[in-house]
């Protein structure tokens, strides 16, 4: 999708700035001038924007460090950067267009951002929700619990027990190998596809409250009871909002981007280049 391949960029500075002022102690951005000169490399300056800038390519565990000590080492790296790029003489074409395209995708970002901030409207995602509900088919889903065990004799001898009456959650609490165990063996509602193929099997074959013989699988060996069973319960508004969001908000932009290309002054030239050259990317940092 359009919108996920632009925002791979992460200098978007009208989103980040904000970000980084307003935790700067609860400061507001209205407290600082962006413009504001932290540094002066040979003539160069850095800013106060030029560091705000380089917080938007750090992980988010990265705003778990001290505010002075992230200003200082941004601070350093960018200094660093300017004397390395002093070195660099004659502009390379790798680095002429690495930053044309980089341009390119900020401020396509930035726009992205703009004509996005009140879309979609409240009764847009009523309309597709309603939509969306009217050729939803709901799936059976399935309650079940397993005793998760290690060879074929310890399934064996769990499996004679849970038939001589012992209760069934109590030896998964006891017995079993897996995650479920401190629930009494339960796996939650899931639907068909959601489980290897010899565990699904064995749980459409059981009837509610019924317990399966041990079944083999690549975890190891099973021994399963179907809980219960039913149709997988409608989504909400609230739990489908996200997907519905983010497919309207895709739907404006790519009408957007229709009527840009309509508009614009577009024209496609014949490079009689086999088009694999592009996959050699050693050829633009060629000298």
């Amino acid at each position: 999708m359009l919108i996920r391949a632009i925002k791979r960029v992460q200098l978007v500075l009208s989103v980040v700035f904000i970000h980084y002022l307003v935790g700067l102690n609860g400061a507001s951005a209205q407290d600082f001038d962006l413009s504001t000169v932290a540094a002066n490399v040979n003539g160069e300056v850095i800013t106060l924007a030029n560091i705000i800038a380089e917080v938007a390519n750090l992980p988010p565990e990265y705003s778990d460090l001290s505010d002075e000590y992230l200003y200082n080492n941004l601070l350093d790296q960018l200094i660093n950067k300017v004397l390395l790029a002093e070195m660099l003489q004659d502009e390379e074409l790798s680095t002429k267009v690495l930053i044309e395209n980089s341009i390119r995708s900020i401020k396509a970002s930035q726009y992205i951002d703009k004509i996005l901030l009140d879309v979609p409207k409240e009764i847009e995602l009523n309309v597709l929700y309603e939509e969306t509900m009217a050729n939803y088919s709901p799936e059976n889903e399935y309650l079940a619990s397993h005793i998760l065990l290690d060879t074929k004799d310890e399934a064996e001898n769990i499996s004679e027990r849970i038939g001589e009456g012992e209760n069934f959650a109590k030896l998964a609490a006891e017995f079993s190998t897996g995650p479920s165990a401190s629930n009494g063996g339960s796996l939650g509602w899931f639907s068909t596809g959601q489980m290897v193929p010899e565990f699904e099997a064995a749980v459409l074959a059981l009837e509610i409250g019924m317990v399966s013989r041990p079944i083999k699988t690549q975890f190891g060996w099973h021994i399963i009871k179907l809980d219960g069973e039913r149709l997988q319960p409608q989504p909400t508004l609230s739990e489908l909002r996200p997907q519905l969001e983010a497919r309207l908000k895709q739907n404006f932009l790519d009408a957007q981007l229709e009527k840009l290309r309509e508009d614009a002054d577009i024209n496609y030239f014949d490079t009689g280049v086999d088009k694999a050259i592009i996959k050699q990317i050693d050829l633009l940092f060629k000298k």
